[in-house]
């Protein structure tokens, strides 16, 4: 791993034995990134390079050491350990730990085949729910800061209907038309479209068949999904049959979150670290 990723921190709130063993360690042997990690359990971590471990009484506890760490600047994201993900959020998002950078957070996921054939970033499966058009619009501007941190330059973003064409009895048609209208009018150095459908924002042969008029060709690099229903249903049908290493994070703080889940393979845990460590802001 590189000298960059080895000069992050990583404050991790409600740590447990499973945890270090599973993840930090693993993380510390590749030089990805130092810890500092809250918990309650008494753990040695003497023999992990470049990681710090205090021991405290309550799983709140674990959580304000955490945002202390990040709010002094000696860590630059902040991950979430065995406690629920609403513990973690709620501190990121009161006002007076003064976490919250952007309007909107969102979670933004990156798919990597692993034969190499395909690279998504996809938004937004797992945080808001029913987003406005408003809230798309952020969770694009998101998804795209993030594409353009993993080296894509002028991302192609599809935001994802079942359709291509204006329905006014399909809501998220009539939502993406108007997202693709305001970066129409207001450029973020990326071509954005939508409504688009699966199909021809994936698959090229689909999008000649179908006489798509669009730049998108089944070559997008960013899947903006609807709901949360159907980027969740995408992200688990993705990770239970197609090969591949999902990574994630949580963006839209002064920091990026990790909010992985002990069912995550450890590939895709440690690409979720370098992901946020390479959408930290200096």
């Amino acid at each position: 791993m590189s000298g960059v990723m080895a000069t992050r921190t990583v404050a991790i709130a409600g740590a447990d034995a499973y945890i270090i063993d599973a993840f930090v360690k693993p993380a510390a042997e590749k030089n990805i990134c130092h810890f500092i990690i809250f918990g309650c359990e008494d753990i040695d971590v003497s023999d992990i390079t470049g990681c710090q471990y205090t021991k405290c009484e309550t799983i709140d506890e674990t959580v304000s050491g955490a945002v202390q760490a990040v709010q002094a600047k000696k860590a630059q994201i902040i991950m979430k350990g065995n406690i629920h993900t609403s513990m973690l959020l709620s501190a990121i998002l009161k006002r007076e730990n003064n976490l919250r950078d952007k309007k909107v957070l969102s979670q933004v996921s990156v798919i990597n085949f692993k034969d190499g054939s395909r690279q998504w970033v996809m938004s937004d499966p797992g945080l808001n729910i029913a987003p406005d058009v408003a809230t798309k619009i952020e969770i694009s501007k998101n998804a795209i800061d993030v594409a353009k941190n993993i080296g894509i330059t002028c991302p192609k973003v599809a935001l994802l209907s079942a359709v291509e064409t204006v329905s006014p009895k399909m809501q998220s048609s009539v939502d993406a038309k108007a997202v693709a209208d305001y970066f129409a009018e207001n450029p973020y150095d990326a071509i954005v479209e939508g409504p688009i459908s699966m199909d021809i924002a994936t698959d090229a042969h689909s999008a000649v068949a179908k006489k798509y008029p669009g730049e998108i060709q089944g070559d997008a690099d960013v899947l903006i999904v609807p709901n949360i229903e159907s980027g969740n249903l995408m992200y688990k049908t993705i990770t239970h049959f197609i090969p591949s290493v999902i990574s994630g994070a949580i963006i839209g703080a002064k920091v990026p979150v990790v909010l992985t889940s002990r069912s995550d393979s450890l590939d895709s845990k440690l690409a979720s670290l370098e992901l946020a460590i390479q959408n930290v802001v200096d």
